[in-house]
């Protein structure tokens, strides 16, 4: 079944980009990319789609045609199903991932599910983006033999030249593709975490520049006080916490919590008391860890079979091990927390200076 977009008018484009107005050849290529996807009877490869457009006219550098595809994306989501092999921005890959698993708000209670839905929307993108690219190397392949292929020797030397072909353009070209989309959809799902923790703060009332802010020299949010002059960081991180998921607080003024969709209990447990060759232990650098509930009980079980003395699950914060003004009112509170609770903490933070007096199996 093809494809069926009604190019809209300039106005609209317009309003998306937050102009004025639209200059005539940039709805001229919006309006091409389109006509390419509505005769297309399958997704095609965003490099396929490139190229048919270059048959048409459109005769801009890569990352002007890279732009082009994320404005129709942002219009219009459903060309993701259509145009494989690129992401949109962060705000529209969150509300794909939501839509994905059924949700309609995205926030504290949303969020985990939410995640997981940007995830599988990922994967399938990825599956997809190999079969368009195959059915594009083939139809270069096919056109590229009949010009070029002696047709004397009948059927099967045609048939030999395509799959020659094929494979050629795939080795050349499927590597690098394959490279790209992986590099993608990890850049996208550390965009898509911040989305979905700034969207659990819009949850509850909180707006950018007033109650916290996205935009810190080194912290993914900044939650600000209403109580005093501080404000309280955020370092949002993924599903592995092997990337750099701590610093040192040492000579900080204000406290940090690592906000998190880490699903590994084993790198969850061995952050928090020994770290990692990026930084210290998780206990010494931030004032609590926020992971998904499911993760939390993962690391309770894990507690009952490890025999070193440490109790994760359980963990109470020590002000001794921080040097930040302040760092009394932190501290002997669960250190461990189920990032559903990360809006309230923060509504709390606000409120008073500290965080939310947490019980094990809060998450339950």
């Amino acid at each position: 079944m093809a494809a069926e977009f009604t190019v809209p008018g300039k106005a609209e484009f317009a309003d998306l980009k937050g102009q004025k107005r639209v200059q005539q050849d940039t709805y001229d290529d919006l309006r091409t990319i389109i006509e390419v996807v509505n005769e297309a009877e399958e997704p095609l490869a965003f490099e396929h789609v490139q190229l048919l457009a270059e048959e048409r006219g459109f005769d801009g550098s890569d990352n002007t045609f890279k732009k082009r595809v994320k404005l129709l994306f942002d219009w219009k989501p459903a060309l993701l199903d259509w145009i494989v092999g690129q992401h949109p921005k962060a705000v529209s890959w969150v509300d794909v991932g939501a839509r994905h698993v059924d949700v309609e708000d995205v926030t504290c209670a949303t969020m985990n599910n939410v995640k997981r839905g940007c995830a599988e929307k990922g994967d399938l993108m990825k599956d997809e983006y190999a079969k368009a690219s195959m059915r594009e190397f083939q139809a270069r392949s096919l056109e590229n033999s009949l010009e070029t292929a002696d047709l004397t020797g009948g059927l099967p030397d045609v048939v030999d030249a395509v799959m020659s072909e094929i494979a050629m353009i795939a080795a050349d070209e499927l590597p690098s593709r394959v490279q790209s989309i992986n590099q993608a959809t990890k850049s996208i799902a550390g965009d898509a975490n911040e989305e979905i923790y700034n969207r659990c703060l819009r949850s509850i009332g909180y707006s950018s520049g007033d109650e916290f802010s996205e935009e810190g020299d080194d912290a993914d949010l900044i939650v600000f006080s209403e109580i005093s002059n501080g404000c309280l960081n955020a370092e949002v991180k993924s599903e592995k916490s092997r990337e750099r998921a701590s610093r040192s607080l040492m000579d900080e003024k204000n406290p940090w919590v690592l906000c998190s969709f880490f699903d590994d209990e084993k790198e969850v447990r061995n952050g928090m008391f020994d770290g990692n060759d990026q930084g210290t232990r998780w206990i010494e650098s931030s004032v609590a860890a926020y992971v998904p509930p499911s993760t939390l009980a993962d690391v309770k079980v894990l507690d009952e079979k490890v025999d070193d003395g440490n109790e994760a699950y359980e963990h109470r914060t020590n002000a001794d091990l921080w040097g930040f003004d302040g760092a009394e009112a932190f501290d002997d509170f669960l250190f461990l927390r189920s990032n559903e609770e990360f809006a309230a903490d923060m509504q709390h933070y606000r409120e008073y200076g500290t965080l939310q007096d947490l019980d094990p199996g809060h998450e339950a």
